[in-house]
Parts: structure tokens; sequence; C-alpha cells
């Protein structure tokens, strides 16, 4: 009977030591700038060879998010809404002087303060909206930052758009990226803090045809 409870005891520290060794293991990773080396088109795991098709690891998906207000016609254009892609380090705009297209450039944390580390999977959406446009620019967050939100201008569609970036870690601290495209719309600016959600802008929701009629962007629920 003793010798039954104390395999059972050593068992039991076994498994909470492995645990443990594995955790330790995900947070030592050396923290990374998820820029670097990143190429968006590549086949190599670090990228995507087929741009919109993306599906990230299981480990990220959440059947919740929590949307942020749409802009532009609601009603128009296709739904090409992408939800919970991982976090997002920076995007693409195309169009003219209307917005066309996102192309969001996202990684997937190993760890729980969802900072980016060496060997963590990253990837491109590829274009969300209309394969016809001009590519007016891509930028990346900062390095230690991750979108929190999006903010443009939008009337009957979407005439500009960009990301506003915060400090992981201190998501207060925002800092914005350019915003391209036309003049026109209203203004808009939304941010992720305003939710119930982590604080991060992890995916869009797309309607689009020959330009993108609305959008709106996706914050990841707590867990």
């Amino acid at each position: 009977m003793g010798n039954h409870i104390s395999w059972r005891i050593a068992a039991a520290f076994l498994l909470a030591l492995i645990s443990v060794t594995v955790c330790i293991g995900q947070q030592s990773r050396r923290l990374a700038d998820p820029t670097k080396g990143f190429d968006p088109y590549s086949d190599n795991g670090s990228g995507t060879a087929s741009p919109g098709l993306v599906s990230p690891p299981k480990s990220f998906d959440s059947p919740t998010v929590f949307p942020l207000p749409h802009h532009g016609n609601a009603n128009g254009g296709t739904d090409r809404g992408y939800s919970n892609v991982g976090i997002i380090f920076g995007a693409r705009i195309y169009g003219d002087n209307m917005v066309k297209a996102i192309e969001l450039f996202y990684y997937v944390p190993s760890g729980s303060d969802m900072s980016y580390r060496e060997g963590d999977y990253r990837a491109s959406t590829g274009r969300i909206g209309s394969e016809k446009a001009e590519d007016l620019g891509g930028y990346y967050c900062p390095e230690g930052y991750a979108a929190v939100g999006l903010q443009g201008a939008a009337g009957l569609g979407v005439d500009r758009l960009g990301l506003v970036c915060g400090k992981i870690g201190e998501l207060s601290r925002v800092t914005s990226l350019p915003v391209l495209g036309g003049r026109g719309g209203n203004p808009f600016r939304d941010t992720c803090d305003r939710t119930w959600s982590s604080g991060f802008l992890t995916g869009v929701r797309v309607r689009s045809g020959l330009w993108m009629d609305s959008i709106e962007g996706l914050c990841q629920a707590t867990k």
C-alpha cells in the first residue's frame, strides 16, 4: 500500500515538473522583432505561398471576437471577413482614391504575454478585398508594438485606412501608422480598449467588390 502511494506521488510530481518545464521553456524563448527576416510571400513556414488562404494554428483560435464599429456601406459588396488570425503587426493597403483591399501581417504568440518570440508562426492574410488595385504601401508597427485598432475615413465606401499600434504590456501607449487612400469620407478611429477584449486587433471583416464597401475591426476576446 505504501509503495503504491509513493508511486502515485512520484508520478504527480513528474507531471507537474514537465508542465512547469514546458511553460518556462516557452517563456524563455528570446523575444524578437517579427518584421526581421519576414517574407510574407515565402513558402518556408514563416509566411504563406497562398495569400488569403491561411489557416493559423488552432492554439490561437477562439470562437469569440468583439467587433468594432463598421464603417462604409455594410450591405455592399461580398463578405470577405477574417476573424482572429493572430497578433497583427503590420498591414498593406491597396487602392487609389478609395481603399480596395487590405493585407494583414500577423503572428501566433507562443507565450501568454502576446509578444513575438523566435520561431513563432507568422504569415500574411493576402489581400482581403479586390485583387485589382494599386499597392499604396505597407507599414509595420514599431518593435514591441502590435495593432490595437483601425483609423481612416469612410462614406459609401472606405476612403482611407491605417492601423493604430499599442505597446505590448502597456497598450495605452499608442502610435499611428500612415493612413493611405483618398481624401473623402468621414474620419474614424476605433481601438480595442473600448471592448471587453484582450486589447489587440486580431482580424477584420471586409465587404468589397470593385472597392472596399465597408470594414470593421475584430478584437480577440479574453480567454
